[in-house]
């Protein structure tokens, strides 16, 4: 028996088996979509079942504190990971991740000036109920102390990722890309946190 839960175990990496994938939408306490399990022995993500979304993950959830925005590799994904200080009881906040062209339909800063972006393709991710200042405090200080273009090393897809100017209760951020790829969302709590995985 011990032998064939081996075998079967060696199949399942090689193989490249993951845990899920896709998205969805919930008011559970904390509704997820499963991260791939990307080997690195894939280049072309083959065993990589994304989506050209929207998926969204929404209902009641404590408010957070985005503290950290980052961006590495997963063998042949790129993942981007937004960090939380949560005002409750740990649960991730919600998400809407969608497709924009942003040739046909360009992003604009508050005085309505177009925000130029080395990609045509934008994948728009809006966190909510999400700030970047703690107005529990006197002053309400920053809780976000990074840049708004995130600096990284090489990537598959990725060409920028730049955080728009926030909205009551929305942190929106936009990932730039090549092309239209496949994607999906988790969330998790211990440490709070919501990634985009693009393949």
């Amino acid at each position: 028996m011990r032998l064939v839960a081996c075998a079967l175990l060696v199949v399942c990496c090689t193989a490249g088996c993951s845990a899920g994938g896709g998205g969805g939408s919930g008011s559970g306490a904390a509704p997820t979509t499963t991260a791939p399990g990307a080997p690195a022995a894939d280049p072309t993500c083959t065993q990589f079942h994304g989506t050209g979304g929207p998926l969204q993950s929404f209902g009641d959830r404590p408010p957070a504190l985005l503290v950290g925005a980052n961006v590495t590799q997963v063998g042949c994904l790129d993942r981007v990971t937004f960090d939380f200080d949560s005002l409750g009881d740990g649960t991730p906040p919600g998400y809407t991740v969608s497709y924009r062209d942003l040739g046909r339909d360009p992003l604009l800063n508050a005085a309505g000036g177009v925000i130029e972006l080395p990609s045509n393709v934008g994948l728009i991710v809006a966190l909510k109920p999400v700030a970047t200042v703690d107005t529990r405090l006197p002053d309400a200080p920053p809780t976000y102390l990074g840049p708004l273009r995130l600096s990284y090393g090489e990537t598959h897809h990725i060409q920028v990722v730049y955080k728009l100017e926030d909205t009551p209760d929305t942190v929106t951020w936009v990932i730039g890309l090549d092309s239209i790829r496949p994607f999906v969302v988790d969330s998790a709590m211990q440490p709070t946190r919501v990634s985009v995985y693009i393949g």
